[in-house]
């Protein structure tokens, strides 16, 4: 079997769901255990072709709710409003919300349903045997984003440049692993001639 490529799952996306995938993604198992290499890479070729069928369906059928008025069914924020409505009409919404953000901004206030959030469970496994095999996600108001996203960047320019470079939260391209590496890092390496750590370690 080592002629053969390491077995993935499909990635688990939205579309993906079918039967027909199911079966293929089995038969492609199934021929991956047997050893035939021949028989394996059918499989591989029609799970392929199953995928991007299943794709192509349901990027049909979300685009089919965007030339009706069923926008619920698009699974949105809590406020019903999908974010590719918001992009699409971004130069006629514009005005718009910049008047609501300045009117919350100045009143120190957050509209309720920008607070909103709807829980939806995630499977975790294939088979579901307790709650405990579900992820919950939250889906928040794609708006309250946006509205964040520049609060957040008017703040980010009036920090100024003299931040503490082992500062990790709140940072762009900055994460607990990053300061877990910095502080192993720390103990594994002998300080240089002055107590600091070299500037050119590689983590």
């Amino acid at each position: 079997m080592t002629s053969y490529r390491r077995l993935h799952s499909p990635i688990r996306s939205p579309g993906l769901t079918e039967k027909s995938v199911h079966a293929k993604l089995k038969a492609r198992t199934d021929a991956y255990n047997s050893g035939d290499l021949e028989e394996y890479r059918k499989s591989r070729y029609a799970l392929r072709r199953a995928i991007s069928s299943a794709k192509r369906q349901y990027r049909d059928k979300v685009e089919s709710h965007y030339k009706g008025s069923n926008t619920r069914s698009m699974l949105p924020g809590p406020d019903g409003i999908p974010g590719r409505a918001l992009k699409v009409c971004a130069d006629q919404l514009a005005d718009v919300f910049a008047d609501i953000f300045n009117m919350s901004l100045l009143q120190s206030v957050v509209p309720t349903c920008f607070k909103e959030t709807t829980i939806v469970p995630v499977p975790k496994k294939t088979k579901i045997l307790s709650l405990n095999d579900y992820r919950p996600v939250a889906l928040t108001s794609t708006i309250m984003k946006s509205f964040e996203q520049l609060v957040k960047s008017f703040i980010t320019s009036s920090i100024p440049d003299s931040l503490d470079p082992l500062q990790f939260a709140y940072r762009p391209n900055r994460s607990t692993e990053d300061a877990i590496a910095l502080t192993l890092h720390t103990a594994a390496v002998p300080p240089g001639p002055e107590g600091h750590i070299c500037e050119n370690a590689v983590y």
